[in-house]
Protein backbone atom coordinates (compact mmCIF):
# COMPACT_ATOMS: atom_id res chain seq x y z
CA UNK A 1 0.00 0.00 0.00
CA UNK A 2 2.58 2.35 0.94
CA UNK A 3 4.42 1.74 -2.39
CA UNK A 4 1.52 2.95 -4.20
CA UNK A 5 0.73 5.67 -2.12
CA UNK A 6 4.28 7.12 -2.65
CA UNK A 7 3.89 6.77 -6.33
CA UNK A 8 0.86 8.60 -6.77
CA UNK A 9 1.63 11.40 -4.63
CA UNK A 10 4.80 11.60 -6.96
CA UNK A 11 2.52 10.91 -9.94
CA UNK A 12 0.53 14.10 -8.50
CA UNK A 13 3.89 16.14 -8.36
CA UNK A 14 4.68 15.26 -12.27
CA UNK A 15 7.64 12.57 -11.26
CA UNK A 16 7.66 9.26 -12.91
CA UNK A 17 9.35 6.72 -11.83
CA UNK A 18 11.64 4.30 -14.50
CA UNK A 19 13.70 1.28 -13.73
CA UNK A 20 17.10 0.45 -15.38
CA UNK A 21 16.39 -3.27 -15.02
CA UNK A 22 13.35 -3.48 -16.28
CA UNK A 23 12.19 -1.15 -18.82
CA UNK A 24 8.56 -1.81 -19.17
CA UNK A 25 8.66 -0.30 -15.37
CA UNK A 26 7.34 3.37 -15.46
CA UNK A 27 5.37 3.24 -18.64
CA UNK A 28 1.16 3.62 -18.80
CA UNK A 29 0.51 0.17 -20.07
CA UNK A 30 -1.34 -2.92 -18.18
CA UNK A 31 1.72 -4.62 -18.49
CA UNK A 32 3.48 -2.26 -16.81
CA UNK A 33 0.96 -2.25 -14.09
CA UNK A 34 1.04 -5.95 -13.56
CA UNK A 35 5.14 -6.28 -13.43
CA UNK A 36 5.15 -2.88 -10.80
CA UNK A 37 2.36 -4.75 -8.52
CA UNK A 38 4.13 -8.18 -8.52
CA UNK A 39 7.48 -6.32 -7.53
CA UNK A 40 6.28 -4.58 -4.66
CA UNK A 41 4.38 -7.70 -3.44
CA UNK A 42 7.39 -9.87 -4.02
CA UNK A 43 9.59 -6.75 -1.76
CA UNK A 44 7.42 -6.88 0.59
CA UNK A 45 7.59 -10.50 1.05
CA UNK A 46 11.49 -10.64 1.86
CA UNK A 47 11.47 -7.64 4.12
CA UNK A 48 8.64 -9.15 6.35
CA UNK A 49 9.98 -12.34 6.04
CA UNK A 50 13.59 -11.51 7.05
CA UNK A 51 11.96 -9.68 9.74
CA UNK A 52 10.12 -12.88 10.71
CA UNK A 53 13.77 -14.74 10.68
CA UNK A 54 15.80 -11.97 12.74
CA UNK A 55 12.77 -12.33 15.42
CA UNK A 56 13.09 -15.64 15.52
CA UNK A 57 16.90 -15.99 15.84
CA UNK A 58 16.26 -13.45 18.38
CA UNK A 59 14.22 -15.34 20.20
CA UNK A 60 16.31 -18.97 19.92
CA UNK A 61 18.99 -16.89 21.44
CA UNK A 62 17.10 -15.66 24.26
CA UNK A 63 16.30 -19.19 25.00
CA UNK A 64 19.69 -20.01 25.16
CA UNK A 65 20.24 -17.39 27.87
CA UNK A 66 22.05 -14.82 25.89
CA UNK A 67 20.64 -11.36 25.50
CA UNK A 68 19.91 -10.51 21.92
CA UNK A 69 19.67 -6.79 21.67
CA UNK A 70 22.14 -3.93 22.83
CA UNK A 71 23.55 -4.29 26.00
CA UNK A 72 22.51 -2.50 29.21
CA UNK A 73 25.10 0.28 30.97
CA UNK A 74 27.33 -2.06 32.29
CA UNK A 75 27.81 -4.45 29.85
CA UNK A 76 29.68 -4.54 25.67
CA UNK A 77 28.00 -6.58 23.03
CA UNK A 78 31.30 -8.88 21.97
CA UNK A 79 32.36 -11.40 19.37
CA UNK A 80 33.05 -15.50 21.15
CA UNK A 81 36.29 -16.11 19.65
CA UNK A 82 35.75 -19.63 20.23
CA UNK A 83 32.27 -20.08 18.60
CA UNK A 84 32.31 -16.53 16.70
CA UNK A 85 28.95 -15.75 17.93
CA UNK A 86 27.89 -12.90 19.74
CA UNK A 87 27.59 -12.47 23.30
CA UNK A 88 27.08 -9.92 26.26
CA UNK A 89 30.38 -8.91 28.63
CA UNK A 90 31.18 -6.41 30.97
CA UNK A 91 32.51 -3.14 30.12
CA UNK A 92 35.87 -2.59 32.23
CA UNK A 93 34.73 1.34 31.94
CA UNK A 94 31.87 1.71 33.34
CA UNK A 95 30.34 -2.32 35.22
CA UNK A 96 32.01 -1.07 38.64
CA UNK A 97 29.98 2.01 38.49
CA UNK A 98 26.65 0.00 37.77
CA UNK A 99 27.70 -1.92 40.97
CA UNK A 100 28.67 1.44 43.18
CA UNK A 101 24.91 2.94 42.16
CA UNK A 102 22.79 0.50 43.56
CA UNK A 103 25.27 -0.27 46.48
CA UNK A 104 25.23 3.62 46.84
CA UNK A 105 21.25 4.15 47.07
CA UNK A 106 21.03 0.60 49.13
CA UNK A 107 22.36 2.67 52.01
CA UNK A 108 19.20 5.12 51.90
CA UNK A 109 21.37 8.04 52.02
CA UNK A 110 20.34 9.16 48.64
CA UNK A 111 17.68 10.05 46.59
CA UNK A 112 17.45 9.46 43.13
CA UNK A 113 18.28 12.95 42.23
CA UNK A 114 21.06 13.17 44.71
CA UNK A 115 22.58 9.66 43.36
CA UNK A 116 22.21 10.90 39.62
CA UNK A 117 24.64 13.70 40.45
CA UNK A 118 27.08 11.83 42.43
CA UNK A 119 27.52 8.79 39.79
CA UNK A 120 27.69 11.58 36.93
CA UNK A 121 30.72 13.32 39.03
CA UNK A 122 31.78 9.91 39.26
CA UNK A 123 31.38 9.10 35.42
CA UNK A 124 28.76 6.88 35.07
CA UNK A 125 27.50 7.91 31.51
CA UNK A 126 24.59 7.19 29.39
CA UNK A 127 24.27 5.42 25.99
CA UNK A 128 25.43 8.76 24.38
CA UNK A 129 28.19 8.96 26.05
CA UNK A 130 26.85 12.03 27.71
CA UNK A 131 26.87 11.94 32.26
CA UNK A 132 23.50 10.17 33.44
CA UNK A 133 20.59 11.25 33.61
CA UNK A 134 17.87 10.51 36.33
CA UNK A 135 15.29 8.66 34.06
CA UNK A 136 18.22 6.69 33.04
CA UNK A 137 19.23 6.09 36.30
CA UNK A 138 15.93 5.04 37.84
CA UNK A 139 15.48 2.30 34.42
CA UNK A 140 19.30 0.76 35.36
CA UNK A 141 17.89 0.47 39.31
CA UNK A 142 15.01 -1.13 38.18
CA UNK A 143 16.73 -3.71 35.63
CA UNK A 144 16.91 -6.85 36.69
CA UNK A 145 19.19 -7.85 34.12
CA UNK A 146 21.79 -6.78 36.62
CA UNK A 147 21.23 -9.89 38.76
CA UNK A 148 20.79 -12.19 36.21
CA UNK A 149 16.83 -12.24 35.19
CA UNK A 150 16.48 -11.19 31.24
CA UNK A 151 13.15 -9.90 30.47
CA UNK A 152 12.49 -9.97 26.22
CA UNK A 153 9.50 -9.89 24.32
CA UNK A 154 7.48 -11.06 27.30
CA UNK A 155 9.33 -13.56 28.15
CA UNK A 156 11.75 -14.38 31.17
CA UNK A 157 14.97 -16.38 31.90
CA UNK A 158 18.00 -16.43 33.82
CA UNK A 159 20.83 -15.36 31.37
CA UNK A 160 24.36 -17.13 30.95
CA UNK A 161 26.25 -13.25 31.20
CA UNK A 162 28.55 -12.33 34.29
CA UNK A 163 25.80 -10.87 37.05
CA UNK A 164 27.18 -7.32 38.51
CA UNK A 165 24.81 -7.28 42.04
CA UNK A 166 23.13 -10.27 43.73
CA UNK A 167 19.12 -10.53 43.81
CA UNK A 168 18.79 -9.59 47.92
CA UNK A 169 21.10 -6.08 46.71
CA UNK A 170 18.51 -5.51 43.92
CA UNK A 171 15.18 -5.68 46.17
CA UNK A 172 16.41 -4.14 49.09
CA UNK A 173 17.23 -0.79 46.22
CA UNK A 174 13.71 -1.71 44.64
CA UNK A 175 12.07 -1.46 47.99
CA UNK A 176 13.77 1.83 48.90
CA UNK A 177 12.25 3.22 45.51
CA UNK A 178 8.97 2.45 46.96
CA UNK A 179 9.31 3.78 49.99
CA UNK A 180 10.75 7.08 48.40
CA UNK A 181 7.85 7.21 46.27
CA UNK A 182 5.80 6.88 49.56
CA UNK A 183 7.22 10.05 50.57
CA UNK A 184 7.58 11.77 47.42
CA UNK A 185 11.06 12.59 47.87
CA UNK A 186 11.99 15.30 45.67
CA UNK A 187 15.37 16.91 44.69
CA UNK A 188 16.17 20.09 46.19
CA UNK A 189 19.19 22.38 46.42
CA UNK A 190 19.00 22.13 50.37
CA UNK A 191 16.83 18.91 51.57
CA UNK A 192 16.16 20.36 55.52
CA UNK A 193 14.42 17.06 57.43
CA UNK A 194 10.98 19.13 59.08
CA UNK A 195 10.13 20.65 56.04
CA UNK A 196 6.16 21.26 55.89
CA UNK A 197 6.16 19.61 59.71
CA UNK A 198 7.17 22.53 61.81
CA UNK A 199 4.76 25.57 62.48
CA UNK A 200 5.28 29.10 64.36
CA UNK A 201 2.82 28.80 67.27
CA UNK A 202 2.23 32.66 67.16
CA UNK A 203 1.55 33.23 63.32
CA UNK A 204 0.60 29.47 62.38
CA UNK A 205 3.02 29.80 59.67
CA UNK A 206 5.57 27.03 58.43
CA UNK A 207 9.17 27.18 59.25
CA UNK A 208 11.36 27.28 56.65
CA UNK A 209 15.46 26.12 56.54
CA UNK A 210 18.12 28.44 55.47
CA UNK A 211 21.98 27.82 55.87
CA UNK A 212 24.12 31.29 56.65
CA UNK A 213 27.74 31.36 56.19
CA UNK A 214 30.03 32.13 58.81
CA UNK A 215 33.79 32.97 59.92
CA UNK A 216 34.61 30.03 62.30
CA UNK A 217 37.68 27.21 62.31
CA UNK A 218 35.14 24.91 62.80
CA UNK A 219 32.66 25.28 60.35
CA UNK A 220 32.05 27.77 57.12
CA UNK A 221 27.62 27.78 57.90
CA UNK A 222 24.98 27.60 60.38
CA UNK A 223 21.41 26.20 59.41
CA UNK A 224 18.51 27.86 61.46
CA UNK A 225 14.93 27.00 61.07
CA UNK A 226 12.61 30.11 61.25
CA UNK A 227 9.05 31.40 60.97
CA UNK A 228 8.02 32.63 57.19
CA UNK A 229 6.29 35.53 58.44
CA UNK A 230 7.62 39.04 56.91
CA UNK A 231 9.32 40.85 59.04
CA UNK A 232 10.73 38.11 60.86
CA UNK A 233 9.23 36.21 64.19
CA UNK A 234 12.69 35.87 66.75
CA UNK A 235 10.72 33.32 69.22
CA UNK A 236 11.44 30.47 66.07
CA UNK A 237 14.76 31.46 64.87
CA UNK A 238 16.53 28.07 65.86
CA UNK A 239 19.59 25.98 64.88
CA UNK A 240 18.92 23.19 62.52
CA UNK A 241 20.45 20.53 65.09
CA UNK A 242 18.86 21.96 67.93
CA UNK A 243 15.42 21.66 66.70
CA UNK A 244 16.13 18.44 64.53
CA UNK A 245 16.99 17.33 68.28
CA UNK A 246 13.94 18.32 69.81
CA UNK A 247 11.43 16.94 67.48
CA UNK A 248 13.88 13.48 67.70
CA UNK A 249 12.86 14.05 71.86
CA UNK A 250 9.36 14.03 70.65
CA UNK A 251 9.98 10.23 70.15
CA UNK A 252 10.67 9.65 73.17
CA UNK A 253 7.11 10.03 74.16
CA UNK A 254 5.82 7.67 72.23
CA UNK A 255 5.49 4.00 73.38
CA UNK A 256 3.15 1.23 73.33
CA UNK A 257 2.20 -0.59 76.86
CA UNK A 258 3.59 -4.00 76.66
CA UNK A 259 0.14 -5.33 76.48
CA UNK A 260 -0.41 -4.00 73.04
CA UNK A 261 2.83 -4.16 72.17
CA UNK A 262 2.65 -7.88 72.94
CA UNK A 263 -0.71 -8.24 70.80
CA UNK A 264 1.09 -6.70 67.76
CA UNK A 265 3.90 -8.93 68.26
CA UNK A 266 2.00 -11.63 68.31
CA UNK A 267 -0.48 -10.78 65.52
CA UNK A 268 2.64 -10.35 63.32
CA UNK A 269 4.23 -13.99 64.48
CA UNK A 270 1.15 -15.68 63.60
CA UNK A 271 1.18 -13.37 60.16
CA UNK A 272 4.88 -14.36 59.75
CA UNK A 273 3.97 -18.29 60.29
CA UNK A 274 1.31 -17.73 57.82
CA UNK A 275 3.59 -16.64 55.02
CA UNK A 276 5.88 -18.89 55.85
CA UNK A 277 3.36 -21.79 55.54
CA UNK A 278 1.97 -20.24 52.35
CA UNK A 279 5.35 -19.69 50.96
CA UNK A 280 6.24 -23.31 51.28
CA UNK A 281 2.91 -24.99 50.30
CA UNK A 282 3.31 -22.72 46.73
CA UNK A 283 6.81 -23.20 46.51
CA UNK A 284 6.19 -26.88 46.69
CA UNK A 285 3.63 -26.93 43.98
CA UNK A 286 5.64 -24.46 41.34
CA UNK A 287 8.93 -27.11 41.93
CA UNK A 288 6.87 -30.03 40.75
CA UNK A 289 5.67 -28.76 38.41
CA UNK A 290 9.05 -27.51 37.04
CA UNK A 291 10.56 -31.14 37.82
CA UNK A 292 8.36 -33.03 35.84
CA UNK A 293 8.58 -30.05 32.75
CA UNK A 294 12.04 -31.04 32.93
CA UNK A 295 11.40 -34.47 32.45
CA UNK A 296 9.64 -33.90 29.50
CA UNK A 297 11.90 -31.83 28.35
CA UNK A 298 14.66 -34.42 28.95
CA UNK A 299 12.49 -36.91 27.13
CA UNK A 300 12.05 -34.77 24.13
CA UNK A 301 15.69 -34.13 23.67
CA UNK A 302 15.78 -38.10 23.49
CA UNK A 303 13.36 -38.75 21.03
CA UNK A 304 15.32 -35.93 18.96
CA UNK A 305 18.44 -38.27 19.21
CA UNK A 306 16.80 -41.35 18.29
CA UNK A 307 15.21 -39.48 15.39
CA UNK A 308 11.37 -40.25 16.47
CA UNK A 309 10.75 -36.56 16.57
CA UNK A 310 11.60 -34.29 13.21
CA UNK A 311 13.80 -31.34 13.24
CA UNK A 312 10.80 -28.95 13.14
CA UNK A 313 8.45 -31.25 15.48
CA UNK A 314 11.21 -30.99 18.16
CA UNK A 315 11.35 -27.32 17.91
CA UNK A 316 7.65 -26.48 18.31
CA UNK A 317 7.06 -29.06 21.35
CA UNK A 318 10.88 -27.90 22.98
CA UNK A 319 10.12 -24.14 22.39
CA UNK A 320 6.38 -25.01 24.08
CA UNK A 321 8.18 -26.76 27.01
CA UNK A 322 10.85 -23.74 27.21
CA UNK A 323 8.45 -21.46 27.33
CA UNK A 324 6.02 -23.34 30.03
CA UNK A 325 9.50 -23.18 32.07
CA UNK A 326 10.04 -19.41 31.87
CA UNK A 327 6.85 -18.73 33.17
CA UNK A 328 7.26 -20.84 36.14
CA UNK A 329 10.23 -19.42 36.96
CA UNK A 330 8.99 -16.44 37.10
CA UNK A 331 6.14 -17.39 39.31
CA UNK A 332 9.20 -18.67 41.45
CA UNK A 333 11.02 -15.32 41.39
CA UNK A 334 7.52 -12.74 42.28
CA UNK A 335 6.97 -15.51 45.04
CA UNK A 336 10.25 -14.93 46.86
CA UNK A 337 9.95 -10.98 46.13
CA UNK A 338 6.77 -11.11 48.02
CA UNK A 339 8.07 -13.29 50.54
CA UNK A 340 10.90 -10.86 51.23
CA UNK A 341 8.59 -7.54 51.34
CA UNK A 342 6.72 -9.44 53.83
CA UNK A 343 9.02 -10.01 55.69
CA UNK A 344 10.80 -6.99 55.95
CA UNK A 345 7.15 -5.51 56.85
CA UNK A 346 7.09 -7.24 59.78
CA UNK A 347 10.69 -6.87 61.09
CA UNK A 348 9.74 -2.81 60.75
CA UNK A 349 6.60 -3.86 63.24
CA UNK A 350 8.73 -5.25 65.24
CA UNK A 351 11.32 -2.64 65.42
CA UNK A 352 8.90 0.10 66.06
CA UNK A 353 6.88 -1.83 68.59
CA UNK A 354 9.85 -2.21 70.39
CA UNK A 355 11.39 0.93 70.15
CA UNK A 356 9.68 4.11 68.55
CA UNK A 357 12.40 5.98 69.14
CA UNK A 358 15.15 3.99 68.22
CA UNK A 359 13.99 3.46 64.97
CA UNK A 360 13.50 7.33 64.19
CA UNK A 361 17.16 7.77 65.01
CA UNK A 362 18.63 5.34 63.19
CA UNK A 363 16.76 5.97 59.91
CA UNK A 364 18.02 7.87 57.06
CA UNK A 365 16.27 11.22 56.47
CA UNK A 366 14.44 9.97 53.70
CA UNK A 367 12.28 7.50 56.20
CA UNK A 368 12.41 9.96 59.56
CA UNK A 369 10.38 11.98 56.96
CA UNK A 370 7.92 9.23 56.98
CA UNK A 371 7.67 8.36 61.14
CA UNK A 372 7.27 12.14 61.30
CA UNK A 373 4.26 12.34 58.62
CA UNK A 374 3.02 8.97 60.28
CA UNK A 375 2.78 9.81 64.01
CA UNK A 376 2.43 13.63 63.58
CA UNK A 377 -0.12 16.18 62.13
CA UNK A 378 2.18 19.69 63.11
CA UNK A 379 4.56 20.69 65.34
CA UNK A 380 4.47 23.92 66.84
CA UNK A 381 7.15 26.12 68.16
CA UNK A 382 7.27 28.92 70.25
CA UNK A 383 10.20 30.50 72.41
CA UNK A 384 12.49 27.90 70.21
CA UNK A 385 11.47 24.77 71.67
CA UNK A 386 8.51 22.70 70.87
CA UNK A 387 5.01 24.06 72.60
CA UNK A 388 2.04 21.82 71.21
CA UNK A 389 2.05 18.49 69.73
CA UNK A 390 -1.18 17.48 67.23
CA UNK A 391 -0.79 13.91 66.15
CA UNK A 392 -1.74 12.27 62.59
CA UNK A 393 -5.78 11.56 63.30
CA UNK A 394 -5.06 7.68 63.10
CA UNK A 395 -2.21 7.76 65.22
CA UNK A 396 -4.68 9.35 67.69
CA UNK A 397 -7.00 7.03 67.38
CA UNK A 398 -4.50 4.13 67.88
CA UNK A 399 -3.72 6.17 71.52
CA UNK A 400 -7.32 6.47 71.87
CA UNK A 401 -7.49 2.68 71.43
CA UNK A 402 -4.73 1.64 73.22
CA UNK A 403 -5.73 3.09 76.25
CA UNK A 404 -9.88 2.02 76.41
CA UNK A 405 -8.56 -1.62 74.88
CA UNK A 406 -7.35 -2.37 79.05
CA UNK A 407 -10.85 -1.08 80.21
CA UNK A 408 -12.87 -4.12 80.37
CA UNK A 409 -15.70 -1.81 81.35
CA UNK A 410 -15.46 0.18 77.91
CA UNK A 411 -15.99 -3.48 76.45
CA UNK A 412 -19.20 -3.88 78.33
CA UNK A 413 -20.43 -0.81 77.94
CA UNK A 414 -20.26 -1.21 73.85
CA UNK A 415 -21.56 -4.80 73.31
CA UNK A 416 -24.61 -3.33 75.83
CA UNK A 417 -25.24 -0.88 73.48
CA UNK A 418 -24.73 -3.64 70.22
CA UNK A 419 -27.20 -5.81 71.93
CA UNK A 420 -30.05 -3.26 72.82
CA UNK A 421 -29.83 -2.37 68.67
CA UNK A 422 -29.15 -6.10 67.95
CA UNK A 423 -30.14 -8.18 69.98
CA UNK A 424 -29.05 -10.94 67.50
CA UNK A 425 -25.43 -10.21 67.44
CA UNK A 426 -24.80 -10.63 71.11
CA UNK A 427 -22.38 -13.48 71.01
CA UNK A 428 -20.68 -12.50 67.97
CA UNK A 429 -19.79 -8.86 69.63
CA UNK A 430 -18.05 -11.02 72.62
CA UNK A 431 -16.22 -12.85 70.38
CA UNK A 432 -14.44 -9.73 69.49
CA UNK A 433 -11.16 -8.68 70.56
CA UNK A 434 -11.74 -5.57 72.74
CA UNK A 435 -9.30 -3.22 70.62
CA UNK A 436 -11.45 -4.29 67.44
CA UNK A 437 -14.84 -3.12 69.25
CA UNK A 438 -13.34 0.03 70.37
CA UNK A 439 -11.50 0.55 67.27
CA UNK A 440 -15.02 0.42 65.54
CA UNK A 441 -16.25 3.09 67.66
CA UNK A 442 -14.05 5.83 67.52
CA UNK A 443 -14.02 9.05 65.00
CA UNK A 444 -10.83 10.28 63.25
CA UNK A 445 -10.80 13.76 64.30
CA UNK A 446 -7.96 16.39 64.69
CA UNK A 447 -6.09 16.85 67.95
CA UNK A 448 -5.90 20.13 69.26
CA UNK A 449 -4.12 19.46 72.25
CA UNK A 450 -0.78 17.47 73.68
CA UNK A 451 -1.50 13.77 74.49
CA UNK A 452 0.12 11.57 76.14
CA UNK A 453 0.31 8.02 75.12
Amino acid sequence: IDHFLIKDKLKKLGIRLYSALQPMVGEETPESYLIDTVMAGVNAFYSRDNSRKTIKGMREKFEQGTWPTKAPLGYLNVKDEITEKRTIGLNPDQDYLVKEAFEEFAKGKYSIHSLCQRMAQRGLKGKTGVPIGVSTLHVLLTNTFYYGLMRWGGMEKMGTHTKLITEELFNKVKYLLSKHRSFVIRDRKHDFLLRGAIICSKHNRRLVGEWHKVNSVKRDKIGYYHCAERGGCKGTYTEIDKLEGLVANQFKKLHFTDEFMNEVVNQAKLYLGNIQNSFRSRKQGLDNKLKALDEKRTNVEHLLAEKTYTREVYQRVHGKIEEDIAVLYKQIADLEKDRQVDVRFIEEIFSLARDIYGTYLASPNQLKRGYIKLFFEHLYVANKRIAKVTYNPLFATLLKEQKIMLAQKAKETIVASVVKSKPNTTQDVLNIPANQVILSQVKLRDQDSNLEP
